[in-house]
This record gives structure tokens, C-alpha cells and sequence, in this order.
């Protein structure tokens, strides 16, 4: 295992630290790897963050081309949930 798991929980918990938020707690399989997603929403219902954990994929790239050297194919689509998660929320203002 190159990084542990518990680090994607503390900055999971850091960026939602001090904030009014509902956690949802999803476990699915997507392709031949199951996952836990958890999603911490706003009071108005935006989604603040996201953190995914799929189970026996360590330290690769969830969903990444087969033939790639740090890339699980098996899934879930990481790059597409990224795509998701950032599409809904856009950039606004200067900074």
C-alpha cells in the first residue's frame, strides 16, 4: 500500500471541518471494484466533498487504461466522477 486510506479520510474531514453538512454513505460496485462514497452536502444541498474509497485498487488510478503502469481498469471511472463533481461546481468570482 503506498498511502493509506486514512489520509483521503483527513482531508476528507478537513474540508468539510466547522461546516453544517449532511453526510451521505453509498457502497456500490462499479466494473469489477466495489466502493464506499461519501458525500457531504450543504444545507442548501450542494455537494461540498467527496470521498471515495474502492476496495483493492491501492494506490492505482480507479478506472485508468489497462495497459497503463499505475492504472486499475476495473473501475469505478474516477475521471468521470471527477468530471461530475466539478461540472456542478463551477468557478466563479476572480480568485
Amino acid at each position: 500500500m503506498t498511502v493509506h486510506p486514512l489520509n483521503g479520510e483527513l482531508v476528507y474531514a478537513d474540508a468539510t471541518a466547522g461546516l453544517k453538512v449532511t453526510e451521505r454513505v453509498e457502497h456500490g460496485r462499479e466494473g469489477g471494484r466495489a466502493y464506499l462514497r461519501k458525500t457531504s452536502v450543504a444545507t442548501e444541498g450542494r455537494t461540498l466533498a467527496e470521498l471515495w474509497l474502492v476496495d483493492g485498487a491501492g494506490h492505482a488510478w480507479s478506472g485508468g487504461d489497462r495497459r497503463g503502469s499505475h492504472a486499475d481498469w476495473q473501475g469505478p471511472d474516477a475521471a468521470s466522477q471527477m468530471i461530475c463533481f466539478f461540472s456542478s461546481h463551477p468557478r466563479t468570482g476572480d480568485n
